[in-house]
């Protein structure tokens, strides 16, 4: 829907696909990159994940033992120490999707602007805007 759309301003301002088109590859380039990425950030999300999940249900099962051994700190801290480990894989998954969402932003600020500036400044030239 998108795409048509900037099809559709740049056949009625035409002056406008000066700015639009080299978006358009920038907006290409940017959306590949992310979506080469981010299976990557997942799988690591997953991977640091399944250590905390398998502890806590190791941990479920044997809590009374664990209280009898009173190892109750160490496991804690391991758990702590998984976590935190978790907490640093999803960062980089986070600022993915940050990164993508600015960087769209500013594109269509950018086109916005183009394409009113142009409406100004070419008014004569374009015939749908006399």
């Amino acid at each position: 829907m998108g795409l048509i759309t900037l099809v559709f301003i740049m056949a009625i301002n035409w002056p406008s696909a000066v700015i639009i088109i080299p978006c358009l590859i920038l907006y290409f380039y940017y959306f590949k990159t992310f979506r080469v990425v981010t299976p990557a950030l997942k799988k690591l999300d997953l991977v640091f994940k399944g250590p905390i999940v398998s502890q806590s249900n190791e941990t479920m099962r044997s809590l009374p033992l664990i209280r009898c051994m009173n190892f109750e700190g160490v496991f804690s801290r391991v758990f702590r120490e998984k976590v935190d480990n978790n907490v640093t894989a999803q960062f980089p998954n986070a600022v993915c999707g940050r990164w993508l969402t600015y960087r769209m932003t500013i594109m269509g600020a950018i086109i916005s602007a183009a394409v009113c500036l142009s409406s100004i400044i070419f008014e004569g030239m374009i015939p749908f805007l006399t």
